[in-house]
């Protein structure tokens, strides 16, 4: 399926920690109801990288990385709302992802 109209962004602040708790809970990410909002939020501390896919207002998309940004970098999940998958949202992250942290060595598991 063709790629949706999506806004990328690497700010975390853009992406409210409701929307991410419930994001990460429709992909299937169970330890969303052990954790409060503040948790959430705390995922995006230095160090600590968030890409987010935006469809208008709505949070549809996101990866988190660990980097040192320089010369490793770790993919640590990527998850897209189950009614967006199959519109490229995966792999818009992805493409994001390596534009952005090509230069350094990237795992993921």
């Amino acid at each position: 399926m063709k790629e949706a109209n999506i806004r990328w962004s690497w700010d975390h602040e853009q992406a409210a920690p409701f929307d991410l708790k419930m994001l990460y809970g429709s992909a299937g990410f169970g330890f969303t109801e052990q954790l409060g909002l503040v948790d959430m939020a705390k995922m995006f501390n230095p160090g600590a990288f968030g890409l987010f896919a935006f469809s208008g207002d709505r949070l549809v998309g996101a990866a988190r990385l660990l980097s040192d940004d320089l010369t490793v970098s770790w993919l640590a999940e990527i998850c897209v709302h189950p009614s967006w998958r199959g519109r490229a949202i995966g792999r818009g992250l992805l493409k994001q992802i390596d534009e952005r942290f090509g230069q350094t060595a990237l795992y993921c598991d």
